[in-house]
């Protein structure tokens, strides 16, 4: 993809991790390191160990029940400027271990050799005052030059769908192999909250295997000058499984799980008919037709005057986007 936003770098050898406290301080990107995603294999946790990880904003405690291999959450690798703290916690006897053999970078990349135009990102969620740099975009993506485009908050009406439905957008960073060049790199792309613990993005993003790489966050955002907001503090939720994937001739999409809710923040098209949910069950079945069906139905049900103006045009997307055909409704 164009959006490439950090390397996955070999610990070699792997640092083995027994009982007690380890800090992990890798050498810094080039150009600097944004964040951290820290992959454990060959995990031997006794029955009752924990081996915890330090976020910045939260803990990832993995156990014997989460396999002999995981990754974390990103880390905000500014909150641990000596290097990020990892805890082995032995219930019993000492003899657990777990190695760390990879990690994901942050850091400012150029795209793909193959995009027609240069870019240059920087994917930097937990991004220090005074603000935000903004990145090298491609200007392949521009409708017109130069584009025109603003932030969210500087929307006037906080009744104005687009401020609405932006607290329900958000980010899926995955580790992937490219399609294009076969380097192991991290990558981006935007999701949507249509469920409480459910989000939909395009199936090109990954591919299922990928997705146990993949955290998503809701929270990465700037004030309307690009500067930081006060109490900026993002924060990241683990995908637990893939729904549903199609990136094929039924459709280009993903609809993935997450490991829990995020709390305060609103799904869009999430419906309740007659008591029953039904707007993601033929997704989940590989049935687009009834998906889409169900889609028109639920979404119908509690448009407000200036969504059901938008309808037909968002049905048309979402009919094309999912292969099937239009239903009478």
């Amino acid at each position: 993809m164009s959006h490439i936003t950090g390397t996955v770098q070999i610990q070699n050898p792997p640092l083995v991790i027994g009982p007690g406290p380890t800090v992990f301080n890798p050498p810094d990107a080039p150009g600097g390191t944004k964040l951290l995603i820290l992959h454990f294999q060959n995990a031997n946790l006794l029955p009752g160990d924990q081996l915890q990880v330090k976020l910045g904003y939260d803990t990832d405690v993995f156990t014997a029940a989460d396999g002999p291999s995981f990754w974390t959450r990103p880390v905000n690798v500014y909150a641990f400027p000596a290097g990020v703290e990892i805890s082995y916690v032995a219930a019993g006897p000492a003899t657990g271990s777990v190695q760390l053999d990879m990690f994901g970078r942050g850091e400012r990349h150029i795209g793909e050799a193959t995009q027609p135009m240069p870019s240059f990102s920087n994917c930097d969620p937990f991004y220090q005052p005074p603000a935000y740099v903004e990145p090298q975009y491609d200007p392949f993506w521009f409708c017109s030059p130069p584009p025109n485009w603003e932030n969210t908050p500087c929307i006037g009406s906080a009744t104005d769908v687009r401020a609405r439905v932006a607290r329900s957008a958000g980010m899926v960073i995955t580790a992937e192999v490219s399609l294009e060049s076969g380097i192991f790199q991290l990558s981006t792309c935007s999701v949507t909250l249509v469920d409480a613990d459910k989000i939909l993005t395009a199936g090109h993003c990954h591919t299922p295997e990928e997705v146990i790489s993949s955290s998503v966050t809701f929270d990465f955002i700037a004030q309307c000058d690009g500067s930081r907001p006060p109490g900026y503090n993002p924060r990241f939720y683990k995908v637990k499984a893939v729904l549903a994937h199609h990136n094929d001739g039924i459709g280009d999409f993903s609809l993935l799980q997450l490991a829990e809710a995020p709390a305060g923040i609103p799904a869009i098209h999430r419906r309740e008919l007659g008591g029953t949910q039904v707007l993601f069950h033929a997704l989940e079945a590989d049935e687009p037709e009834a998906f889409a069906e169900d889609y028109s139905r639920a979404a119908k049900a509690g448009l407000s005057d200036d969504q059901a103006t938008l309808y037909p045009e968002i049905e048309r997307q979402f009919l094309e986007m999912t292969g099937a055909e239009a239903t009478a409704t």
